[in-house]
């Protein structure tokens, strides 16, 4: 696997977890991905993956990332303010590496750009522990579909 999703695929592997994995068919004529999973979907483009992703998740958990993942985070975080993905989103602020990032959130909502309750529609953990203890809450927490005007 590639980067900090294939550590991430291989530990689960390594646990008897399963895998499923979302590609692009450029990705997979490249030889990306991982080799090891228990389906691989192959989708057109990015935009069709992406789609899949959510539509396939019951859950986001964003983890310290390049371009794309802010991509996908700041995508979810749109989708559910327009109340089309219902989960749960969880940021892994390993280190303060989100910091700026919600600094420039808090920015949005001093500058009319983003209402503030929205802000309310993501949880920011600083540890894998707390992410997993995050996503037990929020699976039968109603607070933040109400938060969301779900």
């Amino acid at each position: 696997g590639i980067g900090l999703m294939g550590k991430i695929a291989d530990a689960i592997i390594s646990e008897g977890g399963n895998i499923t994995g979302v590609l692009p068919s450029f990705m997979k004529e490249e030889g990306w991905g991982h080799h090891g999973l228990d389906e691989m979907i192959i989708t057109n483009d990015m935009g069709e993956r992406k789609k899949r992703m959510f539509e396939m998740s019951d859950a986001i958990v964003a983890l310290p990332g390049g371009i794309g993942t802010l991509e996908e985070l700041t995508e979810a975080i749109t989708l559910k303010q327009l109340s089309l993905f219902r989960g749960p989103i969880i940021v892994l602020n390993t280190l303060g590496f989100y910091d700026r990032f919600f600094q420039f959130i808090e920015h949005m909502v001093e500058s009319n750009f983003m209402r503030l309750e929205h802000k309310g529609i993501w949880e920011i953990v600083n540890t894998p522990e707390e992410a997993i203890n995050a996503l037990g809450k929020r699976k039968n927490d109603e607070d933040w579909r109400k938060i969301a005007k779900i």
